[in-house]
């Protein structure tokens, strides 16, 4: 609940949207910052777990199950990735907030810095979260510690 409430106080500017995953875990992550925000917490299901990478079936199973999970991570990445494109384009120029798990954000996270070319934030540890920027088709990602602190780059 602790690293819930510095979400609220991480985006001194506000935010005009809060998109999560339909797991009680995610709602409760983005509450505090939906209601400093006064917008609702809008419930995505393209934004909920990776279900172990095991969709599609048909692709994750028999002939493909030699490359099922990378077949699965990029399944729920794709799906993920969708409910971005939509939230970013009902949003232009503003700021909008996505909540969903530790399984799929990281597939989330490797498929763009490949499509876009940039450098992967470092990894911060469970209960971190991401600040995504997209400007003028280039993006750019800061891992961020759950009290809101960047983590120092280590050489």
């Amino acid at each position: 609940m602790r690293q819930a409430a510095v979400l609220g106080e991480v985006f001194e500017l506000g935010v005009d949207a809060v998109y999560s995953s339909p797991s009680l875990r995610c709602r409760q992550s983005v509450a505090p910052l939906a209601a400093a925000g006064g917008v609702p917490v809008v419930s995505e299901d393209r934004l909920r777990e990776a279900r172990g990478f095991a969709e599609p079936a048909a692709w994750t199973q028999g002939v493909f199950e030699p490359i099922g999970p990378s077949l699965g991570g990029a399944w729920a990445a794709g799906r993920a990735l969708g409910a971005l494109a939509e939230i970013a384009a009902r949003h232009q120029g503003g700021h909008a907030v996505a909540c969903s798990h530790g399984d799929a954000i990281p597939a989330v996270l490797v498929y763009l810095a490949a499509a876009y070319g940039c450098e992967l934030p470092q990894i911060v540890g469970r209960g971190s979260w991401f600040r995504l920027r997209l400007e003028r088709g280039r993006l750019s990602m800061t891992g961020m510690r759950p009290d809101g602190s960047r983590p120092t780059r280590l050489v």
